[in-house]
């Protein structure tokens, strides 16, 4: 890699710390993207490429460890508008209804489990007791 490409790869990670700080404060990618001088696309192209070089970066052990605080996190929001929400305020409802998406979705509960939508299928040809054996050995 030339000198360029690598002052060109660290702007690219500062501007993406830098965006993807004020996405954590609450702006907009629009806003960011003003105060980047870029379009909102491209402020999320630059937080995305910087949140997946990060996480290629983890060990399998601060990827739970992350997802663990991750949850803490949604469980805290989801305890903080609960009260709320069983009192029928809709904007505490909404937000209840996201946590619950977004924890399902990091943890991959949105996400069909191949194991248990599998349907073995048995096809057996010859007598009746090679049917039985077969049987046997796929309830064991």
């Amino acid at each position: 890699m030339d000198e360029e490409e690598n002052s060109s790869n660290s702007e690219l990670m500062t501007r993406a710390d830098y965006a993807y700080a004020l996405a954590v404060r609450g702006l907009s990618y629009q806003e960011i993207g003003l105060e980047l001088h870029c379009s909102a696309d491209v402020v999320g192209q630059i937080i995305s490429k910087q949140l997946g070089y990060e996480a290629d970066q983890l060990s399998v052990e601060n990827k739970n460890s992350m997802l663990a605080l991750e949850n803490a996190r949604l469980n805290a929001v989801q305890r903080a508008h609960w009260s709320a929400m069983e009192m029928g305020d809709p904007k505490s409802s909404d937000i209840v209804l996201r946590v619950i998406a977004l924890r399902s979705k990091i943890n991959k509960l949105d996400v069909p489990d191949a194991v248990i939508n599998q349907n073995t299928v048995l096809v057996i040809g010859g007598q009746q007791a090679d049917y039985i054996e077969k049987l046997k050995e796929l309830s064991a």
